[in-house]
């Protein structure tokens, strides 16, 4: 799903999503505040490792990712 269209199904939210290949993204919960997002996209990081989660709120204008670094031996 595109930024712009999240924004349009989940006004004024948090969320948790997760970034593919080609920019995609996907959202995988809604959370109650920031600090809930945040830790979640953190357990799902610790638990997931490789992958990029991230808690955003659809009030930002657009979403840039750092995205890691590939895992030597991975």
């Amino acid at each position: 799903m595109h930024w712009t269209d999240m924004c349009l199904v989940y006004p004024a939210q948090w969320l948790v999503v997760e970034l593919f290949a080609n920019d995609r993204v996907e959202v995988l919960e809604l959370c109650a505040d920031g600090c809930a997002a945040k830790h979640r996209a953190w357990e799902l990081r610790q638990s997931h490792a490789g992958r990029t989660f991230c808690s955003v709120h659809t009030s930002y204008p657009s979403l840039a990712f750092d995205r890691p670094a590939p895992r030597v031996g991975a």
